[in-house]
């Protein structure tokens, strides 16, 4: 991992965003730029078959993922949405 701001999951107000990228030679700062005051986390990948050089993982506050999202998209990653984890009932 290079760099780690959060353990935990996303929290009742918060929202996890996942940005995935393919060129390892991309600028990081500008996704940090972007985090400010989010707390982000970034995944390098360490083994050779990997679709991707780099996934990163915000924490927004819900009022602020559609914002952030949009911003995002603006730096034309390979994919970046929303995640949110679900409850799943047993057949």
């Amino acid at each position: 991992m290079l760099q780690t701001e959060r353990k935990d999951d996303a929290r009742d107000n918060e929202i996890k965003i996942l940005v995935f990228v393919t060129d390892p030679t991309v600028d990081l700062n500008a996704y940090k730029a972007i985090a400010g005051s989010i707390k982000l986390n970034i995944y390098e990948a360490y083994y050779e078959n990997c679709q991707y050089a780099y996934v990163l993982e915000y924490f927004a506050p819900k009022n602020q993922a559609t914002a952030l999202l949009e911003q995002l998209k603006a730096l034309n990653p390979d994919e970046a949405a929303q995640y949110k984890e679900c409850i799943l009932q047993a057949a």
